[in-house]
């Protein structure tokens, strides 16, 4: 008699965030890239909860640690200090905007990054990579923000610091494996795919702004002309 076997059963979020962060290899990668509720728009929500949170607490931080007043300690004098009450609700009120860019930012990015990946050759698809992607930013992405607010501690904070950018290498091996793992190709294929973007991005924009500025070029000069004289005269 032939037995069929009853399909996998979702895993609440945490289960899947510890398994993206404490068993970083490709086995354990597939399969969360093949969970039966992976999506994108649950990868989104996760990843916008947690900038959310880490917005929040980085307005919480800059008004109790007191760093509001560097920005204004040059103001002219007489000039009303801008209290830390209003600093704090004008950044509260900043943070979900914020949160929503970066989402934006992190589905193009991957979203580029997996054309790229299958243009190497990659089998994955969008929606497998950014859930897997999503599960190890989420968590990590939450445990930076929270070290954020210890760095507000004098000399100890260096330590968070340095805990900091441990983690952000930590993140670059990871997304580099979920490219790899996901797509099922080489680690140079999994390199080139994560940072070709990029490069083409900025060799673009690099040539854009020098188109600019040779098409530009005489106007910016006459305005020169014209700043010099005027400075002439004045002296």
């Amino acid at each position: 008699m032939e037995t069929y076997s009853s399909p996998p059963t979702p895993q609440p979020f945490y289960q899947i965030w510890i398994k993206a962060i404490s068993k970083p290899n490709e086995q354990a990668y597939r399969e969360i890239a093949s969970a039966p509720d992976a999506s994108v728009g649950k990868a989104l929500l996760w990843v916008f909860l947690v900038a959310l949170i880490s917005g929040l607490l980085s307005a919480i931080s800059v008004s109790v640690g007191g760093t509001y007043s560097s920005l204004f300690q040059e103001l002219p004098t007489g000039t009303t200090d801008i209290s830390p009450g209003v600093v704090l609700i004008s950044a509260l009120c900043a943070a979900p905007f914020g949160a929503l860019f970066g989402v934006v930012i992190f589905a193009i990015g991957f979203a580029l990054i997996q054309w790229v990946a299958r243009l190497l050759g990659g089998s994955g698809t969008y929606a497998q990579l950014i859930y897997t992607v999503a599960a190890f930013v989420a968590p990590l992405g939450l445990i930076g923000a929270l070290m954020s607010m210890l760095t507000l501690i004098p000399y100890v904070g260096l330590c968070f610091t340095l805990f900091n950018l441990l983690i952000s290498l930590y993140l670059l091996y990871l997304e580099i494996l979920a490219i790899k793992a996901v797509n099922a190709f080489g680690w140079l294929q999994a390199i080139g795919a994560l940072f070709l973007p990029g490069l083409v991005i900025g060799f673009l924009c690099a040539c854009l702004a020098a188109v600019a500025v040779i098409a530009l070029g005489p106007a910016i000069q006459d305005i020169f002309e014209q700043l010099s004289l005027i400075i002439l005269l004045v002296a």
